[in-house]
């Protein structure tokens, strides 16, 4: 039997919409978008500032 784990979609729509952002070379405003969702993540998880 496979177990798929619970997903938020709301988290789901607002990674893709970041994703959207940086593939279309917008890199500052997907910064914004991380921020307004998680203010600390960059500051705590150098490699997905490093990515973005």
């Amino acid at each position: 039997m496979l177990l798929i784990a619970e997903i938020d979609l709301a988290t789901i729509k607002d990674r893709m919409a970041i994703k959207n952002v940086v593939q279309s070379g917008n890199v500052e405003h997907a910064i914004e978008m991380v921020n307004d969702l998680n203010p600390k993540i960059l500051y705590t998880n150098f490699q997905l500032f490093f990515h973005l």
